[in-house]
């Protein structure tokens, strides 16, 4: 409004002197409006010890680790509603004790106006083992898979393959006790298992000498 009176002045300018007095003497537009700061929306917070994320023990077993995003509604009462994954830790276990985790967390509801009021919450975890032990991941031996029709081994920094299989070493680097992650079908899996069971992986040493270990590897489908 100021700069639509100060136009005006330019070509009227008794008129104008008169409007720039009004305009000293009235409030400003800008006066009138409520210039504070928008409220915050409202958030729930975690109540303290509330959620259980408990490290799956075959998650252990295998050295799986992993980050993920989990989204959900939190009510009015301060409980965790709709909980889905939004971003993968890319193994199943750890997704699956994620959305069990956060099942049971409580939060102090978000209010609006003093009332209890529903909001979305999107919340990022990392699953990470401790080890006094330096964890070194093993590597496949070059050419020691034998030939396959059915899969190519992707490049390790392929993100979340067609299909991914975790299984332990022995010392001497052969896998075993595989698990395929994210199912094709049973015949599909049957080789997958076969295939990566006969590669070998060199040896993991420590001390001085071979030890077991875990290994995990993406296959495409060709």
């Amino acid at each position: 409004m100021p700069l639509f009176f100060f136009g005006v002045a330019s070509a009227y300018a008794n008129a104008g002197v008169l409007e720039e007095r009004a305009i000293a003497a009235a409030p400003t537009i800008d006066a009138v409006t409520d210039a504070r700061p928008p409220a915050p929306p409202p958030t729930a917070r975690v109540l303290p010890n509330s959620c259980r994320l408990v490290y799956p023990r075959e998650a252990i077993l295998y050295e799986l680790t992993g980050d993920v995003q989990i989204k959900f509604s939190v009510d009015v009462l301060g409980q965790p509603q709709n909980l889905a994954i939004s971003v993968s830790s890319g193994w199943q276990l750890l997704d699956k004790a994620t959305l069990n985790g956060f099942s049971h967390c409580r939060f102090t509801p978000a209010t609006r106006d003093g009332k209890p009021v529903q909001v979305e919450k999107e919340i990022g975890y990392r699953w990470t083992l401790d080890s006094d032990t330096p964890s070194v991941p093993p590597k496949l031996i070059k050419d020691s898979c034998s030939p396959s029709k059915e899969f190519t081994v992707a490049a390790e920094k392929t993100s979340l393959p067609p299909i991914r299989l975790r299984f332990l070493l022995d010392p001497e680097g052969k896998p075993y006790r595989t698990v395929v992650e994210g199912s094709v079908n049973q015949d599909i899996d049957a080789l997958a298992i076969k295939f990566i069971e006969n590669c070998r992986y060199q040896p993991t040493i420590f001390e001085g000498k071979p030890v077991p270990n875990t290994a995990n590897i993406g296959l495409h489908l060709n």
